[in-house]
């Protein structure tokens, strides 16, 4: 019996049976945000059979592991998978595009300023390049300490999107002010 098992183990491991079973597992369990470490960790099981994955699914497990590592603030790791994927995929979609913000911003979270311009170049080439191009840009201003360029930027973007996306626009912006001392804008801001 243990030779038939063993048999059927390895079949479907040389003809991606498991590696595709692994995926659709992993992508069912990365949206239970409960369980987000642990479906993490049944990504990382699955970089070991990822050649057995077809092209396509290759490169989106890559961006959706990045970003998965994005989100539990691994940035390291976030960088790695999402080159893993940028090398295989040479073609401009919204995942790609979604992979590209979180390098962004594991970089500029690393102190990166540098390498977190070159991927927003990259990203302003995108069809899928939305406001946040400009909300990085203004944090990527204030990483260098450049806060009258991003606190004007800040402000400009307040007025092109619509309520949700504020949010983090108006922390980033009311920051800035702050360490410039800037308290009537931020009551103008409150009010």
């Amino acid at each position: 019996i243990d030779r038939y098992l063993e048999t059927i183990i390895n079949y479907s491991r040389s003809h991606g049976y498991l590696a595709k079973a692994l995926l659709d597992r992993y992508l069912l369990e990365r949206d239970d945000f409960v369980r987000l470490e642990e479906a993490y960790q049944r990504g990382i099981e699955l970089t070991h059979y990822t050649e057995h994955l077809d092209p396509h699914d290759y490169v989106q497990f890559y961006y959706r592991m990045g970003i998965h590592a994005y989100a539990l603030q691994r940035y390291d790791e976030c960088i790695n998978f999402c080159k893993i994927a940028f090398d295989r995929d040479e073609s401009d979609n919204h995942m790609k595009a979604e992979a590209l913000t979180a390098v962004i911003g594991s970089y500029l979270y690393l102190d990166d300023t540098t390498l977190a311009e070159v991927y927003l170049k990259e990203y302003k080439n995108s069809q899928f390049a939305d406001f946040k191009q400009y909300h990085i840009q203004a944090m990527i201003y204030s990483k260098k300490g450049q806060y009258d360029k991003s606190i004007s930027l800040y402000k400009e973007l307040l007025h092109s999107v619509d309520k949700e996306r504020r949010i983090s626009i108006v922390v980033d912006l009311i920051e800035d002010c702050l360490r410039l001392g800037d308290t009537n804008t931020v009551n103008e801001i409150i009010a």
